[in-house]
């Protein structure tokens, strides 16, 4: 499972109408397929559900190995909706267990910074995911700075991880085999005004109208050589992901699925 970074969302007006919607005593179960499930916003469901009367089951899974896709199996057969975080996901669970499932993306968790940049690298993932930073870290020629639960690395604590993120500095996202990620990692950096140099991964895509994807230590280059043009893009990304990742948006997806699926209004 992915390393889950951020703290729940943050209540608002849908998380009201979400919360009236709850409150009627029905049991409802629900797979959340995707490795940052527990606490990005189906987390953020759950403790919606815990203190009304409505009873919500949750499971999730990640159906990319064989205990993964026997647990999916199993959890979308007795799921009433099935949900995950990717459109690659989405198909592999369509795949898996010919169970279609509603996409419903991760909110952002921070208030938006500044945009900045700087000459040190920053790098946050779990520990399974190293194996893409020290690919390509012998082509870096900048410090970098690796927040993860490895104890070679620098442990990822959500304190440490404010602080380094709030520094000027270049967000590194080398990506590996696993397609099915979805881009919480590229939408927080953004959010806290971070130029992000990535390879390519299909939900990453609609991003590369801002940060060209593929070439991260030539992106790197690129970025330091031009900083207003690459704080200028840092601002558009800003723009871009204002509404569609924003708390309140994605309390409407959950709701529009909600009642889309269990008539609650």
């Amino acid at each position: 499972m992915s390393r889950t970074y951020l703290t729940a969302p943050r209540h608002n007006e849908s998380t009201n109408e979400l919360r009236h919607a709850a409150s009627d005593g029905r049991r409802v179960s629900l797979t959340r397929c995707g490795g940052s499930f527990l606490s990005m916003s189906a987390s953020w469901l759950v403790s919606l559900y815990s203190d009304t009367d409505r009873s919500l089951d949750v499971r999730s899974s990640y159906p990319w190995n064989a205990a993964g896709e026997r647990a999916t199996r199993k959890h979308t057969a007795e799921a009433d909706v099935v949900t995950c975080n990717s459109e690659v996901m989405r198909e592999r669970i369509k795949q898996v267990t010919g169970r279609d499932a509603v996409v419903i993306k991760e909110p952002y968790e921070s208030d938006e910074l500044k945009p900045s940049i700087g000459a040190f690298l920053l790098w946050f993932g779990h520990r399974s995911n190293l194996v893409d930073l020290d690919r390509i870290a012998p082509e870096l020629k900048h410090p970098i700075l690796a927040l993860s639960n490895h104890p070679d690395c620098a442990e990822w604590t959500e304190q440490s991880f404010r602080k380094a993120i709030s520094s000027e500095c270049i967000v590194i996202i080398p990506t590996g085999k696993s397609l099915a990620k979805s881009e919480n990692r590229m939408v927080e950096s953004i959010r806290n005004g971070k130029y992000v140099c990535a390879e390519h991964l299909p939900s990453y895509e609609p991003f590369a109208q801002f940060f060209p994807l593929g070439d991260i230590p030539a992106q790197i280059e690129w970025a330091l050589s031009n900083p207003t043009e690459a704080l200028a893009q840092i601002s558009k990304a800003q723009s871009y992901i204002k509404q569609i990742y924003s708390p309140e948006q994605i309390g409407r997806d959950w709701l529009r699925v909600l009642n889309d699926n269990f008539h609650l209004r």
